[in-house]
């Protein structure tokens, strides 16, 4: 027994709401993952290791925190007491997480 095409129409029409469903859940579960991992980058704190020429003390590191167009190997003046010193690391460091004292974490 044949089946009509005008019998399907409803078909078609639950698919594609199905279908419009699945789509959004994903879009959104995606708009989530990218905020959190925002929110994490955004609580780090970078640090930039510089090493200072050796004077009369000898040679040192200083830490500071992070400036823009740092990069390793980059040649500074001022972190050092007026010595030259070039980067030696930059670094990131996570702050800690307050612990969740409930059932979801």
């Amino acid at each position: 027994m044949p089946v009509s095409p005008a019998s399907l129409e409803w078909l078609q029409g639950l698919l594609f709401i199905v279908m419009v469903v699945l789509t959004l859940i994903l879009v959104l579960r995606h708009m989530a993952e990218a905020r959190g991992m925002q929110r994490q980058v955004g609580e780090r704190k970078f640090y930039t290791v510089v090493e200072c020429s050796g004077g009369e003390e000898g040679a040192k590191r200083v830490t500071r925190e992070y400036r823009e167009g740092d990069y390793v190997g980059k040649l500074v003046e001022g972190d050092c007491g007026g010595q030259p010193g070039y980067i030696v690391g930059i670094y990131a460091e996570e702050p800690e997480k307050p612990k969740s004292k409930g059932f979801l974490p």
